[in-house]
């Protein structure tokens, strides 16, 4: 009993020794980034990995978040297509 109350005295003291608060990352606008040449402009990516089927080798794929909006809408477009075709009636293969 006496041991838990010594240990737990031991964790405040260290949560309260440091009263320093956490410094804040920078926002991505403060950092530097290269100049820009003429006709060019800064576009914002997504990155994740993907697994072709049939491999375990995963694969960073980096798309542009405008063409992933486009490439999300043109799936849900395609699932409701799917939907609104007509069911055969059964036995009529």
């Amino acid at each position: 009993m006496i041991s838990a109350l010594v240990i737990a005295l031991a964790i405040g003291a260290q949560g309260a020794a440091s009263t320093e608060p956490a410094a804040e990352p920078a926002p991505a606008e403060a950092q530097a980034q290269a100049p820009l040449k003429p006709g060019q402009e800064r576009v914002k990516v997504r990155c994740r990995l993907e697994r072709p089927t049939g491999t375990r080798f995963a694969q960073r794929k980096c798309r542009r978040l405008d063409d992933l909006a486009r490439m999300e809408e043109d799936a849900r477009e395609a699932i409701t297509n799917i939907n609104r075709l007509p069911t055969l009636p059964p036995g009529s293969n």
